[in-house]
């Protein structure tokens, strides 16, 4: 195939590649997410948390805690700033920016200055980028990680000798070390450089790549023998709650694939058409015998889509864990390449143009789609904390996703530690469970499904609570959650 043209103009290449940023930064404005679901509040608590300086390692349970690159930059937003939806969102905006500006350095270095421009573009409209660009959650976070981990090993891999490209290669293992703080699945990077590596040929430069890694991997260790007793506290509470995650909702094969193929029509509102594209890509490529060219970014997406697909929580016994649709925003840094190589290399300018346009427009489309979608999962738990804020109460009882969001709305109330351990129950967000002993003055909030009946004494009573009459009043959140308040005591 021939080299792809450069577009023309001095300075071209950076004018469009700005033009891609300001894009992207318009398309997380307009749709801008904020607080909407269960994680994002527990990551927003917590910075929060260590906002007023506290963190204690041992008390962390989960993987909530030990994201370190998802908290406290966010807590550092959160210092400088106060805490607001924006102050939230400015940590994973900055690497969905990033992301945009890796898109065109990382198609520029596999497929010229054209298919970089479009990639570029592509990653600015990617709706699932669109989307968690403004949402504290680590996968915008852990793609530019990623994304800047393999930019560094291709410039490694391009320097020849024996220790030719070691410094690229150690600051890409710094990249999947700081990935690994983000979330852990970034180790399956690894994989692919050990494909790469395993291709072109090993050499002693390769091994500053574990050095990288292990690099960000031995403060953790130290920090957990010392003040946990266990080097690896953190990841072993991380396995953990997979572990619990998956015996709560475990999934069936093939949900990924489902939602890339838009068979799953709320994987098609966070992917768009790319894989549509992607899929042309390699198929032209294997019928013009030019498959070496993609190679690396079908390895790399194969790799991370069998780990999604299959990869375990734990090894000991094996326990695979299928994660959220979203977890795919690992594998389309590869995808968005090489729909930005075949659409570039489109013989006909025009052809080219429609194809383009097609995908940016249909993924503008999604994104509001999908702002939608997210924007009603959010409206109970906002009017959920204002109810609470008028009405004062001593003590809310309530988990999962209303105990996270309250946690977070009604900091102003209450400032012991996202984690309590054993006094999880004393504070003032308390556990459902204990609310048959709720006192005058206490408020309950129960997530039930809309349409779902209010027992005889005309407040919820979720299973397997059985809650005892008494005077208050009842405040139905619409959208699928209640709420009963205790009249205080005469």
């Amino acid at each position: 195939m021939k080299k792809l043209p450069e577009f023309p103009g001095r300075g071209g290449d950076t004018a469009w590649l700005a033009a891609a940023v300001l894009f992207a930064l318009a398309l997380r404005a307009f749709f801008f997410s904020a607080l909407t679901g269960y994680d994002e509040f527990a990551y927003a608590r917590i910075a929060g948390d260590i906002a007023d300086g506290t963190f204690r390692f041992r008390d962390v349970s989960g993987y909530y805690g030990f994201r370190y690159f998802v908290t406290f930059p966010a807590a550092l937003a959160h210092k400088l700033v106060g805490q607001t939806p924006y102050s939230a969102a400015a940590w994973p905006l900055l690497c969905s920016l990033g992301n945009t500006a890796l898109a065109y350095f990382l198609g520029k270095e596999l497929f010229g200055p054209r298919a970089g421009t479009l990639a570029a573009f592509f990653q600015a409209f990617l709706p699932i980028s669109v989307i968690f660009g403004t949402m504290l959650y680590p996968d915008e976070i852990l793609v530019f990680w990623t994304g800047l981990s393999s930019l560094f090993f291709l410039k490694g891999s391009r320097i020849p000798g024996r220790w030719g490209g070691a410094v690229f290669f150690a600051l890409s293992g710094l990249c999947v070390g700081l990935g690994w703080h983000t979330r852990l699945n970034s180790a399956v990077m690894l994989l692919v450089y050990a494909v790469w590596i395993l291709r072109s040929g090993p050499r002693p430069a390769h091994f500053a790549l574990a050095g990288g890694f292990l690099s960000l991997l031995i403060p953790d260790w130290a920090a957990g023998a010392a003040l946990a007793g266990d080097p690896l506290f953190s990841l072993k509470s991380q396995l953990a709650k997979l572990s619990a995650d998956f015996n709560i909702a475990p999934r069936g094969h093939l949900i990924y694939l489902r939602g890339l193929l838009g068979i799953d029509l709320y994987g098609l509102a966070l992917f768009g058409f790319y894989f549509y594209f992607f899929a042309a890509a390699a198929f032209t490529a294997a019928r013009r015998k030019e498959f070496g060219r993609l190679w690396l970014p079908l390895t790399w997406f194969a790799i991370v889509l069998a780990y999604l697909e299959f990869g375990p929580s734990s090894l000991s016994p094996y326990q695979p864990v299928h994660k959220e649709l979203r977890f795919l925003s690992m594998a389309f840094f590869p995808v968005i390449l090489t729909a930005a190589y075949f659409v570039s290399g489109l013989e006909a300018a025009r052809s080219r143009a429609m194809a383009a346009a097609f995908l940016l427009l249909t993924s503008a489309g999604a994104s509001w789609k999908m702002s939608v979608y997210r924007a009603d999962e959010a409206a109970p738990f906002r009017l959920a904390a204002a109810y609470l804020k008028d009405r004062s109460p001593s003590a809310v009882y309530a988990d999962g996703a209303l105990g996270n969001s309250l946690g977070y709305y009604l900091r102003d109330r209450h400032k012991e530690p996202y984690y309590r351990g054993a006094a999880a129950g004393e504070g003032f967000i308390r556990p459902l469970a204990a609310a048959l002993s709720a006192p005058p003055g206490s408020c309950i909030a129960s997530e039930v499904p809309e349409g779902s009946p209010v027992g005889d004494s005309g407040r919820p009573s979720p299973a397997p609570l059985s809650l005892e009459k008494g005077p208050g009043e009842l405040f139905v959140v619409p959208g699928g959650a209640r709420i009963y308040c205790f009249k205080q005591a005469i």
